[in-house]
Order: C-alpha cells, then sequence, then structure tokens
C-alpha cells in the first residue's frame, strides 16, 4: 500500500514501483480498505469497516477484481487466512470461508 493507503504495485525483484496507476484504478473501483490487505493463493483481499470484502487477483498489468461481497454489518478485524480457509469476523457474526 502507499501513502494513503492506496494500493501500489512493486517489482518484487528491486522494489520500486512499477505502476501507480494500477493502485489508483483499483482505488477508484472499491471502497479503501481499512484493515491490512490479506494475502495468499494468488488473491488479495481488501475489508472495509463498512462491511464490504473485495477479492482481487495478485499481479498482472491491471486491477482483476474477482469478487466483492457486502455483508450489511461492520467488519471489526482484518480478515485472517488459515490453511485455505478465509475468516472473517463482523459485529455479530464469524464467517469461514474455503474448503
Amino acid at each position: 500500500m502507499a501513502s494513503l493507503g492506496i494500493p501500489a504495485r512493486l517489482s518484487g525483484e528491486s522494489g520500486p514501483q512499477k505502476q501507480a496507476g494500477a493502485g489508483a484504478a483499483l482505488a477508484s473501483t472499491v471502497e479503501w480498505p481499512q484493515f491490512s490487505p490479506v494475502v495468499g493463493d494468488g488473491r488479495i483481499y481488501l475489508a472495509t469497516v463498512p462491511g464490504k470484502l473485495t477479492v482481487v487477483k495478485a499481479g498482472g498489468e491491471k486491477p482483476d477484481i474477482l469478487h466483492q461481497a457486502n455483508f450489511e454489518e461492520r467488519i471489526f478485524a482484518t480478515p485472517a487466512l488459515v490453511g485455505a480457509r478465509l475468516y472473517l469476523r463482523t459485529r455479530t457474526k464469524l464467517y469461514s470461508f474455503g474448503k
């Protein structure tokens, strides 16, 4: 994440930012995440306090949104990946997704 929480695409080998526009493009299509991004299995999981979860394909030249969900209540923690399962805690529920 770059300043202000806007995603940025970086080179894994050298570290410099490769594409500033990719982060801006993603930020314009999804709400800004208020929690740390979670990465696993080629996906990036972005959660917002108002209750939205966005799943983005990791890598690539442009952001590829794989899924968006609105849980219609506040999310209260950074999502957690344990093995092949994603756990998400909202105000009243604990969700578990995966195999």
